[in-house]
């Protein structure tokens, strides 16, 4: 079985755009795909713009405290790193071997989310909530407990048939597996350029080019499909994906879901990449372009569902003077009290 690569010796990813992750490694990076990514389902455009735009005295992009739902999703992304790492090295193994597999993925996952800042800290009794949540999400990720099997796609046809959510991923003949690949398109969005990093890339073990790339989610209900393959996130690692196969679009993408709905489970959304997310990506780009070279938040979509939740609603004093969309909005529906976050 071909092996997971790790992408060994890369710093932490730069400017993620998400509450509570990392800042920028320094203050010129290249634009993070969270950036195109705010366009369509994923938050408010708006927002997003502060994010890139709004700086500290020395040039550095703000960071916030996350949220516990943030941190969940950090904590699961850990999580089904660790078990697919242990599968695709380990081989395989007998229900108390994967028992060890998922306590120890399960206590790095929840050492990570514990490391993070919250908005409204956790009390012990919830931190073991989460944790049980964590350990669910590995159990069903493993086939230890039963999955609501969804998955689409060439390799899993039948869901009846499909073996556990971990195997999903498995390489074909002649591929590898890498994980946290850096991927970059230099030049578009006026000369900023593009950088990210799907979860996984599935790679030539011929040429090092880009089959396929997939991403894991924690959600609080199914991804709205086929429209997710037309928001900014999935079109930028088409884009970024495409620049490094030398202009020929990888086979296909992919979303691995976790969905926190009264029954979780896992599923996989799988389709094949045309060109036209190329062309799309581009359009994208010209308008952040635009926004960012006019310094003219006006030129981007917002999204007032995201203003109680935006930490650019309200000024930040010397960097930042509000949100007028923010402050309408809140003067309308004000937002929830954090201690009931």
């Amino acid at each position: 079985m071909s092996a997971l690569v790790p992408a060994a010796g890369e710093p932490d990813e730069p400017n993620r755009g998400d509450s509570g992750d990392a800042t920028a490694s320094r203050p010129a990076d290249a634009i993070w795909k969270s950036v195109i990514g705010a366009t369509g389902s994923f938050g408010c455009e708006r927002e997003t713009f502060y994010r890139e735009t709004v700086r500290d005295e020395q040039g550095w992009r703000l960071r916030f405290p996350a949220t516990a739902d943030i941190v969940f999703g950090v904590a699961i992304d850990s999580l089904h790193e660790r078990l697919t790492m242990l599968h695709m090295t380990a081989g395989p193994t007998d229900e108390d071997g994967l028992r060890e597999w998922l306590q120890d993925a399960a206590t790095r996952a929840v050492g990570v989310a514990r490391g993070r800042d919250l908005v409204r800290p956790l009390t012990d009794d919830e931190w073991l909530a989460f944790a049980e949540s964590v350990l669910l999400a590995g159990e069903k990720l493993l086939g230890l407990w039963p999955n609501r099997v969804k998955a689409n796609g060439d390799r899993i046809p039948d869901p009846e048939g499909a073996g556990p959510p971990v195997t999903w991923l498995d390489p074909e003949p002649g591929t590898v597996l890498r994980s946290q690949h850096r991927m970059s398109a230099p030049g578009v969005v006026g000369g900023r350029g593009i950088s990210g990093r799907p979860d996984y890339a599935v790679m030539s073990a011929a040429d090092g080019s880009i089959v396929g790339w997939a991403d894991v989610k924690a959600l609080s209900r199914a991804g709205s499909y086929p429209a997710k393959w037309t928001a900014g996130e999935a079109v930028a690692y088409d884009y970024m994906s495409t620049y490094e196969n030398g202009g020929v679009v990888p086979d296909w993408h992919a979303y691995i879901e976790y969905r926190r709905v009264a029954k979780p489970y896992w599923a996989m959304e799988r389709a094949p990449v045309l060109p036209a997310s190329v062309r799309l990506a581009e359009a994208y780009f010209t308008r952040w372009e635009r926004a960012l070279d006019g310094d003219d938040p006006d030129a981007l979509s917002f999204n007032p569902k995201a203003c109680a939740r935006c930490e650019y609603r309200e000024p930040i004093e010397g960097l930042h003077p509000g949100c007028p969309i923010g402050g309408a909005s809140l003067d309308i529906s004000p937002a929830p009290d954090e201690s009931d976050s």
